[in-house]
């Protein structure tokens, strides 16, 4: 099984229910697969009937793409630093088996030392209450 409180939740259940059987990862996946795929064909297509796109052709998609492309620029000094940090972050977090919470603080104070992100722009998402209730929700 996986690490979802959902799935203890549902092994408690069975077993109240009188399953004898340890569920076991491989029984909980073989189990699943076929809802997985029914899901992944049915519900694309029950939105798509549900709220249909305005736009169903593009000709110019190239042309759109390039003219975006050239509005951006090319790649800002704040944004290759970024992606750096994203990069060393992840893949030392992971080589020395640090926790998530303490690569995320790791990663938030190299972006701030750096002038990637200021402290101003930090504090201004605790200034508007509905980004605070996000945030909050998200810690």
């Amino acid at each position: 099984m996986t690490s979802s409180a959902v799935n203890l939740l549902a092994i408690s259940t069975a077993k109240a229910l009188g399953v004898s059987d340890n569920i076991t990862f491989g029984n909980w996946l073989l189990l699943g697969v076929v809802p997985s795929l029914v899901s992944f064909i049915v519900i694309p297509l029950v939105i798509y009937l549900v709220c249909p796109p305005d736009i169903k052709e593009m000709d110019n998609v190239n042309e759109i793409m390039d003219k975006k492309l050239k509005e951006l620029g090319k790649v800002k000094k704040s944004e290759k630093i970024m992606i750096f940090v994203f990069t060393v972050v992840v893949v030392f977090g992971s080589w020395i088996k640090l926790d998530s919470t303490s690569v995320a603080v790791l990663g938030l104070i190299i972006i701030v030392s750096t002038g990637v992100v200021s402290l101003e722009g930090i504090h201004s998402l605790w200034r508007s209450p509905r980004k605070c209730i996000f945030c909050s929700w998200i810690c």
